[in-house]
């Protein structure tokens, strides 16, 4: 399961260098279809590029994955996940920071754009 739980820490001020997490970052792909596509042809097919360059070079003889029959259970089991990420923020009494993969993206291009 890509994406989850991350915790934001207070410099230094623990015995191991980290402090408390503040806050929950929820990093989710709004695309849920296209993430699932995505892990099934780095499955299936061994294409790992994790972003559209890398993608573009594997192989293209492979015809692109199709949805198959544990659809339904991997975006029950992905709800599930985001569902638990906010349940245990919420119980912990911190704030959550919620982005997705293609907002984040979106602003990427953007900067991008602007320091060309």
């Amino acid at each position: 399961m890509q994406g989850g739980l991350q915790a934001l820490s207070r410099p230094r001020d623990s015995a191991r260098g980290r402090g408390a997490p503040r806050a929950c970052i929820d990093y989710q792909r709004e695309n849920v279809t296209a993430l699932y596509l995505s892990a099934r042809r780095a499955k299936t097919q061994g294409c790992w590029g994790h972003n559209p360059e890398l993608q573009r070079s594997c192989d293209k003889a492979q015809p692109p994955p199709a949805i198959g029959e544990d659809f339904e259970e991997y975006h029950r089991n992905y709800t599930w996940w985001f569902r638990k990420v906010k349940e245990s923020c919420d119980a912990a009494g911190r704030p959550t920071i919620y982005l997705t993969t293609e907002s984040y993206l979106k602003v990427k291009s953007l900067l991008e754009l602007a320091l060309a």
